[in-house]
């Protein structure tokens, strides 16, 4: 039942990490307790969504996976993720026959996973009972995945020229959100500081040859955090003072949708 969990959730991260250890994966997983740091998005990771856009570039800071393998039946398992980023761009026309075709390959993969999935619990159950008891401890656990993510800024840049448009950039910062269960042991989900921000005239952006800390350099440009500026002037003697500091907003970003919570 354990490798069933742990493939579960191995299979799943690698769809959307690259470069991932699996085997060191899957022995923290079993230990109970996960952490990793600065994990590189796929490039490819929105392909099997049917959608447009492409990951220029995108990194998660901080992920944490605990599983109370004691006591799983009563408690949830809880994936904690920080500082999830991405930058896309528009990627080649999804036609619709093409987005349809994709979509059937990917209902078809997950009918391939969900056969694979029972075959192993059918595998490890010496009667149907079991098996039918595996099955819904399992079903019953992923539902009851907790998921708490924390900083997620997605930016789009559009730069093609052939538009006639100037580069402009549209992101979407969202500061937390977490799920919890209801007392019907339905899902809930909290989202705060959802904002959404419209930048003309941009530079566009390339992060082809950049590693994960030149990524977070350039996220933390697009912060938002507005500096504060002191300006110096002279009185009618020639005497030099110093204004309070002021906001510079010179770098601000122009919001379509100020932050608020859901």
């Amino acid at each position: 039942f354990e490798s069933l969990i742990s493939n579960f959730l191995s299979s799943r991260l690698t769809q959307f990490v690259k470069q991932i250890d699996t085997e060191k994966f899957k022995v923290g997983i079993w230990h109970g307790e996960v952490v990793l740091q600065d994990l590189q998005l796929r490039t490819d990771c929105l392909q099997g969504l049917g959608s447009p856009l492409i990951v220029q570039g995108g990194y998660i800071g901080h992920l944490r996976i605990r599983i109370p393998w004691n006591a799983l039946t009563s408690k949830p398992i809880i994936i904690e993720m920080e500082k999830i980023h991405l930058l896309l761009n528009m990627g080649e026309p999804m036609y619709a026959n093409k987005s349809e075709d994709q979509y059937a390959e990917l209902s078809k993969q997950a009918s391939i996973a969900a056969a694979e999935l029972a075959k192993r619990a059918n595998a490890q159950a010496t009667s149907t009972w079991k098996s039918n008891l595996i099955s819904s401890i399992l079903t019953r656990v992923i539902k009851g995945i907790q998921l708490k993510i924390e900083d997620i800024h997605v930016r789009f840049e559009m730069t093609d020229e052939s538009t006639g448009s100037l580069p402009f950039a549209v992101g979407a910062m969202v500061s937390e959100i977490s799920t919890v269960n209801d007392v019907l042991h339905e899902k809930m989900f909290n989202v705060n500081g959802v904002a959404v921000y419209w930048d003309c005239r941009i530079t566009p952006t390339s992060c082809a040859d950049m590693d994960i800390a030149q990524q977070k350099a350039l996220f933390r440009s697009w912060a938002d955090e507005e500096d504060e500026v002191s300006s110096a002037h002279e009185d009618e003697e020639g005497d030099l003072f110093y204004m309070a500091p002021t906001k510079d907003h010179s770098t601000a970003h122009q919001y379509l949708v100020r932050p608020f919570d859901l």
